[in-house]
């Protein structure tokens, strides 16, 4: 999936770059032009929003790349279980597979190729605070990664593309992964965790519940822009909403209701 606005990430994007070696050999024969001449838009403008919407993806899995690779470190310095550090491998190689695909489809609709440039690093070497990793966790993983799986759904219902529907099949599969990775690693966190811990996450997710506000209504170039799997801003709002309620709350009361337990040695 991917929508024409940000999806929160707390890492920062690089800057775009012109070159060649981020996007799949495979993709390389892909020509949207007959299906775009079809589009009741014109073709230039829905070509743009395309690119524009495949490019801001391809930064954003590129961002995510690092925020993964630190969450890995982090992870080491709480004495995580190896499972979660396979998680993060895992979840940086359908990073980097992501990037390609996105940045693939954006010279689809760009007719060029683009792909990131030097991505600033920042927070090396800072110490390592278990509350502050579980809170970043719950916003960027429960929260955000599992409203980026189901979108991916979402788009995927809608989409025309057979390519992009590829590229959404494998990204649902990927972040309901990573969605299940900071569930896994903030239960086990919150096992033995003195009750500030919980608390903190309880409010943590009844903000996320409560700061966003009304989506705007959907409008026809919404439904043009799911014939191609990208979800406009009014839609992904919407959409967010509903996970928000549906999905992420129940699970948070699940969470928090099995109470603390003794960690497990690892």
């Amino acid at each position: 999936m991917t929508s024409l606005e940000s999806t929160g990430h707390d890492t920062r994007h690089a800057p775009l770059a012109e070159r060649d070696d981020w996007r799949l050999a495979s993709m390389d024969e892909l020509d949207e032009s007959a299906d775009l001449e079809r589009a009741p838009a014109p073709q230039e403008r829905l070509a743009a929003l395309l690119a524009r919407a495949w490019t801001d993806a391809g930064l954003e899995a590129h961002a995510a790349i690092g925020s993964y690779a630190r969450f890995a470190l982090q992870l080491m310095s709480l004495a995580a279980p190896p499972s979660m550090i396979n998680g993060c491998a895992q979840a940086m190689q359908d990073e980097v597979a992501h990037a390609q695909a996105c940045f693939s489809l954006a010279r689809r609709y760009a007719g060029r190729d683009v792909g990131p440039g030097p991505l600033p690093i920042a927070g090396r070497g800072e110490d390592v605070d278990l509350t502050a990793v579980v809170l970043a966790t719950v916003q960027r993983g429960c929260i955000g990664e599992a409203v980026s799986a189901l979108s991916s759904r979402e788009a995927l219902e809608h989409c025309q593309d057979a390519a992009t529907r590829e590229v959404l099949i494998r990204r649902q599969e990927a972040k309901a992964q990573q969605a299940q990775l900071a569930w896994r690693f903030v239960a086990w966190a919150l096992r033995g965790a003195a009750r500030e811990l919980p608390d903190h996450v309880r409010i943590t997710f009844l903000t996320a519940l409560t700061q966003k506000s009304e989506p705007p209504a959907l409008e026809e170039r919404d439904r043009l822009l799911l014939r191609y799997g990208v979800l406009s801003d009014g839609r992904h709002a919407a959409l967010e909403q509903r996970i928000l309620r549906e999905v992420v709350l129940p699970c948070m009361e699940a969470l928090l209701a099995r109470g603390a337990s003794p960690k497990p040695s690892t």
